[in-house]
């Protein structure tokens, strides 16, 4: 990761955010039945993998990322012609872009948050994209989603992964790490445009056009409806208008007030970590007591 690769003039588009924070769905309303924005509903992990340097034709040809928008033909010619990872993926956008008509690729990995310096050394003149959504609802998201692809570190202890107050801990130590470089992201030159995830699924048009100006492009309509599932009730926009508040019914009050302090109220985290303290010293009791029975209940 020390060498300088520089990827000068790509058009490219980064979109960055939390795990859970709606980055699939920008994402997939932007390269879906769009004439001028291109990409892939996958994640390429571009710098996770560019990292591990295991880069070969083989880990190519069984990458589903390129496999979407690339041929096994195209793939086997890039590869020939790149040297890592990197170059291979900045051959495969160009490539894409070219074939179909588009101004722009669309990159999203919440992961690339974590790697921003990188990328802006990388690809200077890259475009940046910041969606975000309301912290307790990501934190609650993360606490509980139930994809395999995505674990809590307490997931590994059987005997703790079922107490709630530990599941948001967890995942409120995960969105602090990812909120603290998205304050450093919108510092960036290349950040254009910060879109909430609540407008997004409620006032689609208004920032439809507000992409539309950033990118300097016409777009069509963004229909954050659709379907993520072959579940007829989650392709309407009432399915994805639920979701901004649904946490509100299974998150603790008091953890919501938690977050909205630690994450609304800059001037005072010195404060607000104090209450945080306080906070989890206070709550480990109910926590124990809970951690009790259920040992008492896997012995007898």
């Amino acid at each position: 990761m020390d060498q300088q690769i520089d990827y000068s003039g790509k058009s490219i588009v980064f979109i960055f955010g939390a795990p859970r924070s709606g980055t699939t769905l920008l994402n997939r309303v932007l390269i879906e039945g769009q004439d001028h924005l291109c990409g892939c509903e996958d994640e390429s992990e571009l710098y996770n993998k560019h990292a591990l340097g295991n880069y070969s034709r083989d880990t190519l040809l069984a990458d589903p990322y390129f496999n979407v928008f690339l041929s096994a033909p195209e793939i086997e010619e890039m590869a020939g012609r790149s040297d890592n990872y990197l170059d291979f993926f900045a051959q495969a956008i160009d490539f894409y872009c070219q074939k179909t008509g588009a101004t722009w690729f669309i990159e999203k990995s919440p992961n690339h948050v974590l790697w921003h310096r990188e990328i802006f050394r990388d690809f200077p003149d890259s475009t940046w994209i910041i969606i975000r959504r309301e912290p307790a609802a990501v934190i609650h998201s993360i606490a509980f989603t139930n994809k395999t692809w995505f674990r809590l570190a307490i997931d590994k202890i059987p005997v703790l992964k079922k107490i709630r107050f530990l599941r948001y801990i967890n995942a409120l130590s995960i969105y602090y790490n990812y909120h603290h470089k998205l304050r450093m992201i919108r510092s960036y030159s290349n950040t254009a445009i910060t879109i909430r995830y609540e407008d997004l699924v409620t006032q689609p048009e208004q920032v439809r056009q507000a992409l539309a100006d950033t990118l300097r492009v016409d777009l069509n309509t963004l229909s954050p409806s659709r379907p993520f599932s072959s579940i007829s009730s989650e392709q309407t926009p009432v399915f994805h208008a639920r979701n901004i508040d649904n946490y509100k019914a299974d998150m603790p009050r008091w953890i919501q007030n938690l977050i909205r302090l630690i994450f609304t109220d800059q001037q005072g985290f010195k404060q607000i970590k104090k209450l945080l303290l306080i906070a989890m010293l206070c709550r480990p009791f109910y926590a124990l007591k809970e951690l009790m029975n259920r040992m008492r209940k896997q012995r007898s």
